[in-house]
């Protein structure tokens, strides 16, 4: 499901989103989260999980 989800933000640009509300952003919070999110994924990634989803089908 983790899986899922990280595929599809990729999938969906997230950096270039990501990217943008950095920019034009001033919310400490809103930065907070998505450092978080970024962690939480980067993490996902380099633990026993393939960088390449498969999404049974």
């Amino acid at each position: 499901m983790r899986g899922q989800l990280y595929q599809a933000l990729d999938q969906a640009r997230w950096k270039e989103v990501v990217d943008d509300f950095q920019r034009s952003s001033k919310n400490v919070r809103l930065m907070r989260e998505i450092e978080e999110l970024q962690d939480a994924r980067d993490d996902w990634r380099t633990a026993d999980h393939s960088p390449h989803y498969v999404i049974p089908g």
